[in-house]
């Protein structure tokens, strides 16, 4: 899920889903081959400036994302207990 903005990067005040979109990245997926395509929401953020809501099942701290760098194989890991990152 996130919040899709306007051309100016306002909320537009609505919460949808990123399947099959070119922000889903449910199942990993490259983040540089994609962010200069020019379809709708990515062209308004110039790339991924977006709030993504999380399905949170819990109050807690818990796992947000993670990111790979394929050359070094350094990993990063996001954790919050907020509803969006």
């Amino acid at each position: 899920m996130y919040t899709p903005v306007n051309n100016t990067l306002i909320p537009l005040g609505k919460i949808e889903c990123v399947k099959n979109t070119l922000l889903d990245f449910n199942i990993p997926a490259r983040i540089g081959k994609r962010i200069n395509d020019k379809h709708g929401q990515i062209a308004h953020g110039l790339g991924y400036d977006h709030n993504f809501v999380l399905n949170r099942k819990n109050t807690g701290v818990s796992l947000a994302g993670t990111v790979l760098g394929p050359k070094t194989g350094i990993v990063m890991e996001v954790f919050t207990g907020e509803p969006a990152v």
